[in-house]
């Protein structure tokens, strides 16, 4: 049976490890003068390289498998990845948002220190933000917080 601090291991290596894939690109827009639009373009594309990382990084890991039943990765323009997971069995969603809201500390430092100056490295520029929600198996939102 899962637990809730297996969970919570899981939902922390998975972060992690996500962001260790995606620190060591770098990718350079360059050209000052582009216009707005192309702007945009650029920063869109580079949004949906650094989910790609991130996807991939997390389709690595069959330790992932046993906790989550599915692990989504999206983009939203400007800047913004959002992670959805869903847990493989049902479970007790007070005790799982509980020890999540105790971890905010953890994903802000991670995000502060590891993954937006890996989005930036990648080429997303603006808005850097990261949305994490945690779904139970039946589909019902246990736990959602934006980083930035």
């Amino acid at each position: 049976m899962l637990t809730i601090a297996k969970a919570g291991v899981s939902l922390l290596t998975a972060a992690c490890l996500a962001v260790g894939f995606t620190a060591c690109s770098s990718d350079d827009d360059g050209g000052a003068g582009a216009s707005h639009s192309a702007s945009a373009n650029a920063q869109h594309e580079a949004l949906e390289k650094y989910a790609d990382k991130e996807r991939t990084a997390l389709a690595a890991h069959d330790e992932f498998k046993e906790t989550y039943s599915s692990i989504k990765v999206a983009v939203a323009d400007p800047g913004t990845v959002e992670f959805t997971y869903t847990y493989a069995q049902q479970l007790d969603a007070a005790k799982v948002a509980s020890y999540l809201d105790g971890k905010v500390a953890t994903f802000q430092s991670t995000f502060d220190d590891d993954v937006a100056p890996a989005m930036e490295a990648t080429g997303v520029k603006t808005g850097r933000k990261m949305v994490y929600t945690y779904l139970n198996a039946d589909g019902t939102q246990i736990w959602t917080h934006s980083f930035s």
